[in-house]
């Protein structure tokens, strides 16, 4: 008769500690002093692994600790550029959806979203690239930095910006009554484009941003009247002028990040019935990572030709239906007439600072 293997004893590593590998591995992790975020960890709620605050790296893999059993043998690692950098996206996401207390205001605003510039090192290209739009009267969120410490512990160095959301409604528009709709960020690059067979719901690409409600009709609309309308008929339901002037705004700026080239970082506002186009994010503007030359390599005289947008080829056929392509009407290279070009006076005195 065979004698049981006993359970083994060995230990896991812990950032090259040894660990007692019972229990989970975040117990495990904190028995020799890991200091990484755990927010469930506190025996009033429940471990549910839900919040991925307490994500490390196990064995090549990364796991949350607050479900995951310590395995003997094991080793484990709290403290990887990668897991750093995941650490400030989450916190990022958390901050930008948290609320202030009802009734609490700072400089008027009641939220604040912080981004860490993942795509400018620099911190600078939303900075100054919300501003050019501000002075040229195009709708643009008020941007700073913010040196964030929690409970006494550095978080990090971010962009800090406005929220779109209906007191931003109100500053440049007069009114916050429309729909505001933002993209569901997993089904980036549908602009306004015909939807794909079988998903034609635009509440499938778009969810609304404020208490005002819609079943995404407004955007339908504009897909049809794109699609099959006559100018006119698009005119009625979409605000070209307005569309036109942001994107070439950001083409000048070498923005690939936009509505017009990856149909990425943009919100869309019914403002007296009409779509409008609200930009967001935009660290990519201004030269990105790996394409620095591209603000200076824009001609505004063509910028369908020779910006951003035309070097997309993943989504250059469904682009050319996007809204600012339908002026002016005799193509790139045509003459720009006054409503289509940006003639804003940079000396104009803007809307907002």
């Amino acid at each position: 008769m065979s004698t049981p293997t006993p359970p083994s004893t060995a230990p896991m590593q812990v950032d090259g500690r040894a660990a007692p590998a019972a229990g989970t591995v975040l117990e495990a992790c904190l028995s020799v002093g890991a200091d990484f975020p755990h927010f469930c960890h506190s025996g009033e709620v429940s471990s549910g692994g839900h919040c991925r605050s307490c994500m490390v790296e196990m064995d090549g893999r990364h796991v949350a600790a607050c479900t995951t059993e310590a395995r003997p043998g094991a080793t484990v690692r709290t403290q990887t550029a990668v897991l750093r950098a995941y650490r400030l996206d989450l916190g990022e996401l958390m901050l930008a959806e948290a609320r202030n207390v009802d009734g609490q205001r700072f400089l008027g605003l009641e939220q604040l979203k912080l981004d860490n510039s993942s795509q400018d090192a620099g911190f600078m290209n939303e900075r100054i690239a919300t501003a050019v739009l501000r002075r040229m009267d195009m709708p643009a969120a008020r941007t700073g930095w913010a040196d964030v410490t929690v409970n006494g512990d550095h978080a990090g160095f971010f962009v800090l910006m406005e929220s779109i959301d209906d007191r931003f409604l109100r500053r440049w528009y007069g009114n916050a009554e429309g729909p505001l709709f933002g993209m569901i960020s997993a089904w980036y690059s549908q602009g306004l484009n015909p939807f794909p067979v079988g998903y034609g719901d635009p509440l499938t690409w778009y969810e609304t941003q404020t208490s005002v409600e819609s079943d995404g009709s407004e955007i339908a609309v504009a897909v049809e009247r794109l699609a099959a309308g006559t100018d006119a008929e698009v005119a009625e339901v979409i605000d070209l002028d307005a569309f036109l002037r942001v994107g070439v705004a950001r083409s000048v700026m070498g923005g690939i990040d936009t509505f017009s080239a990856d149909g990425n970082n943009f919100y869309l506002y019914v403002d007296n019935g009409r779509l409008t186009q609200i930009p967001w994010d935009l660290d990519a503007d201004l030269g990105y990572p790996w394409a620095y030359s591209l603000a200076m390599g824009v001609d505004p005289r063509s910028p369908w030709a020779s910006s951003p947008w035309s070097t997309n080829p993943p989504r250059r056929a469904q682009l050319r239906r996007a809204p600012l392509l339908r002026q002016p009407r005799g193509g790139a290279t045509a003459p720009w007439s006054s409503s289509s070009a940006i003639t804003a006076s940079t000396a104009a005195t803007p809307r907002c600072g």
